[in-house]
Parts: structure tokens; C-alpha cells; sequence
């Protein structure tokens, strides 16, 4: 299995959390990027035309920013260089009040068959507070529009731990979300991170942001609720009915190669990560030097990637089979010295062999578990010198 990832950096107006690579009221420069991006396409398409992928995944940014012609060039010419299973999840992230009918139809051509909606919030106070450009209404008839149109595959993204939010308020959210019968949730929590607006508002005392236990009720109750209304948990931030996980993210969490195009995308292939230029002028040298961007790599391997298994495969409900870590990376859990007892000693793993899980207080404090994992390999590597 592998996947594809596209970044589209454009959008209308960046919002105050965003520390994405994105800029905003730039049309001008669309032209010129689907020109680079399909440069990219034809050099990375040649090293891996004998691949089959199984997903595609178009971010941002905000994709449907793009008008529907360009969103038509940038799907034709993703098929054009490489190969999609028939049955491939194909996603492109929308944004409601920049959804039309026309665009919908230009992606529903292109082989699109899964809609990710940047939602956030029901409450339409909230949203202007973020810098969202929609109200909840206006997502409402987005949403709809996309039914309309023959999607099937509806995510929803939302974020709880917003400023001035409540347990209460974010349940409500859930409850308008879960009624839409979209397919799949996602429930971020709001990560501050410094140099957005919101971090500067938050310093000055010009935001106020729940408290830990407050944002800590939003997540475990916002998660029996999804699962009472038969979304299945299974990671720690995604809910799906039966047949609908993000098939494309979870390629991310079990370590299976994909590639990313565009300006500050990343790709991993034969234990491998590759980093596109994160500035958009550094981006189109790169490409028009020599037809790529992968302008730096970095090998994971040994220690790295097992540390990095674990971190990611405990994000996923059905946890770690020892088995299938073991036939990977050719040791079992024991390189890890006592770290699966200190974690169930402080009663944040789970193991019922083969499987290694998080348990709900693990979830809380998911570093935490993963600290004596990371302090066994650190050992590891000062005996190496010794």
C-alpha cells in the first residue's frame, strides 16, 4: 500500500491557530504553482512508475480554493502520472464558503470519492473568533451540496480546547455534527502553537483557553458520545462508521510509504523521509533546478524507527501486534528493556499479548508512556559507546 499526498497552500484568509505553510489572497499564483506541482508530478511519477497507490490525499491550505478548472488540471494530471487502484480513496480537503456546485462536479469528474470538510465549530461565535471564513449554516449547505452531488464519504473536522469553550458547548458541536449522519470525525484538540495570532492573543490575556481538566472532559466525553451514536474510535483523535477510517491517514500511523508534492510536503519510501522546501520561493527553485523538490532526506532506521512505530502505532485503538513488530524490525518488544511493565505499572499500557494499547489514562498522558520507551533506547546508544 502507498500513498499520495498533494499541498495546495492557498486560502482565503488564514485562520488565527494556523501554523500550516498557507497564504492567503494570492489567485495570481495558482497558475504558476499547478505548473510546478505537475513538474514534480512527471519527475516523481517516473521513479515510481511500477507503484500502485491506494490513496490520494490533496490538502492545504484550502483545496477548494482553487476554482473548478484548476481543481479538474490538478486531478488529470495526478492520473496522468501515476497509478491509482480502482478502488483508491481519493480525498481533497473543502472549506465551506468555498465550495460551489461547479468546483463539486469538477471534483466528482476527477475521481474524487471522499470530501473532508474544515468545520471546527458549530458555534458561529467561536468561529469568528478563530478567523474562520463560514458560519455553521454556511457549512450546512456545503455539506449539503456535496450529497447533492453523489458524495458518500463525508469527514467533518472539529476542534475542541478553543478559546472560551465549554464541555457543554463543545457536545453540542458533536450533536450537530453526528446529526448531518456525515461518515467520519475527526476531533482536534487546539494545539497553540507560537507565532499564530492565537498565540499572541493567549500571551496577552486577549484569549482565554479552558483548562486542562476542562479540555480533558471534552475529549472523553465527546468520545462516548460519537461512540454512542456508532462512531467507532479508531485513533486517538478519529471516529468512523463501519468501513469508512481514513484509509490515506492511517498509512501515516502504520509507516507505509507514500509521497508528498507540493511546497512543504513530506514523503516516505524505503525507510526513508524526504523534505519538499517549506517556503514557496525555495519550493519553485528546487523544481525548476531539477525537477523535484526532495531537497533533503533523512534515513530512520534502527532505534529511530522503532521508537517511531511505537509512537505512532499507539495513536491507533487496535494498538501494537508484537508479531508483525517483530517480523518488521526483527525484535519483539523486549529492546525496549522494561518499558511495557512501567507502563502498565503506572497504568498507562496495556498488553494482552500480542497487542500493546494505550489505556484511557494513557491517552491523557501519552508521553508519559512514551518516555521509558525512549529513555531504554537512549541507554542503548551510551552502552554503543562505551
Amino acid at each position: 500500500m502507498a500513498g499520495i499526498y498533494v499541498h495546495i497552500p492557498f486560502c482565503e484568509k488564514k485562520c488565527a491557530y494556523c501554523d500550516f505553510v498557507s497564504y492567503s489572497n494570492r489567485r495570481d499564483q495558482v497558475d504558476g504553482y499547478l505548473g510546478l506541482v505537475e513538474q514534480e508530478m512527471a519527475a516523481a511519477g517516473e521513479l515510481c512508475k511500477n507503484e500502485v497507490f491506494t490513496s490520494l490525499f490533496v490538502g492545504g491550505g484550502t483545496p477548494t480554493y482553487l476554482d473548478a478548472a484548476a481543481l479538474s488540471r490538478l486531478l488529470t494530471g495526478i492520473r496522468r502520472h501515476f497509478r491509482l487502484a480502482e478502488d483508491s480513496e481519493v480525498t481533497v480537503e473543502a472549506n465551506p464558503g468555498t465550495v460551489d456546485r461547479r468546483k463539486l462536479a469538477a471534483l466528482r469528474q476527477g475521481g474524487v470519492n471522499r470530501l473532508s470538510f474544515g468545520v471546527q465549530s458549530a458555534d458561529d461565535a467561536l468561529l469568528a473568533a478563530i478567523g474562520r471564513i463560514h458560519t455553521w449554516q454556511e457549512f450546512v449547505e456545503s455539506y449539503g451540496m456535496a450529497r447533492e452531488a453523489g458524495f458518500e464519504n463525508l469527514s467533518l473536522d472539529l476542534m475542541f480546547g478553543l478559546p472560551g469553550q465549554r464541555v457543554d458547548g463543545f457536545l453540542e458541536t458533536l450533536e450537530r455534527a453526528a446529526a448531518l449522519h456525515p461518515e467520519h470525525i475527526s476531533a482536534y484538540s487546539l494545539k497553540v502553537e507560537e507565532g499564530t495570532p492565537l498565540f499572541d492573543w493567549v500571551q496577552r490575556g486577549r484569549a482565554q483557553l479552558p483548562d486542562e481538566d476542562e479540555e480533558r472532559a471534552m475529549y472523553h466525553e465527546g468520545t462516548a458520545f460519537l461512540q454512542s451514536m456508532g462512531y467507532a474510535q479508531y485513533e486517538l483523535s478519529n471516529y468512523a462508521r463501519r468501513g469508512f477510517a481514513s484509509r490515506h491517514n492511517l498509512l501515516y500511523w502504520r509507516r507505509e510509504p507514500y509521497i508528498g508534492l507540493g511546497v512543504a510536503a513530506h514523503s516516505f519510501f524505503g525507510e526513508e523521509r524526504f523534505f519538499n522546501p517549506s517556503d514557496f520561493e525555495g519550493y519553485e527553485r528546487a523544481v525548476r533546478r531539477q525537477s523535484w523538490a526532495w531537497l533533503r532526506g533523512e534515513r530512520v532506521e534502527g532505534r529511530e524507527a522503532l521508537f517511531e512505530a511505537v509512537m505512532l502505532g499507539l495513536r491507533l485503538n487496535e494498538g501494537l501486534d508484537e508479531r508483525a513488530f517483530e517480523a518488521r524490525y526483527g525484535t519483539g518488544f523486549d529492546v525496549f528493556g522494561d518499558a511495557v511493565e512501567k507502563g502498565r505499572k503506572w497504568g498507562l499500557l496495556s498488553f494482552e499479548p500480542p497487542v500493546l494499547r494505550l489505556t484511557d489514562r494513557g491517552r491523557d498522558l501519552q508521553n508519559q508512556a512514551l518516555l521509558p520507551f525512549l529513555e531504554s533506547l537512549e541507554e542503548m546508544d551510551k552502552k554503543s559507546l562505551e
